[in-house]
């Protein structure tokens, strides 16, 4: 079983990902959820995740920061960002600084790019 944290600032996105996970996965897993980073890494200092998903654009703390936060902690943790921005400097940022891959997110499709 794999621990999974699913973060974002909107309450509907993280409740569809929960959902997503919990009955179209091949894989189980324990999943925690936080509506921003900051509450994102109180609960990575309560348990170690082996997968975060977490949107790149959030308001105080946003993704990048616990991007880099995550990896500087927690080596083997698997991070997987979204974001509904075309603004491909974020996603690039992101890869950068460790991020595993990045999921495009619209309104008419839904994107994975591993990297």
């Amino acid at each position: 079983m794999y621990r999974l944290l699913i973060v974002d600032d909107e309450p509907f996105i993280v409740e569809g990902l929960r959902m997503l996970f919990e009955s179209a996965s091949r894989h189980e897993f324990e999943i925690y959820t936080a509506l921003s980073a900051r509450d994102a890494l109180t609960v990575l200092d309560c348990t170690r995740m082996d997968i975060v998903v977490s949107d790149i654009h959030m308001f105080g703390m946003d993704g990048l920061e616990l991007l880099e936060t995550v990896k500087r902690l927690w080596q083997d943790c698997r991070v997987v960002m979204l974001t509904g921005y075309s603004d491909f400097e974020y996603v690039q940022t992101a890869l950068n600084h460790g991020a595993d891959a990045y999921v495009s997110v619209s309104y008419t499709h839904l994107r994975a790019h591993e990297t």
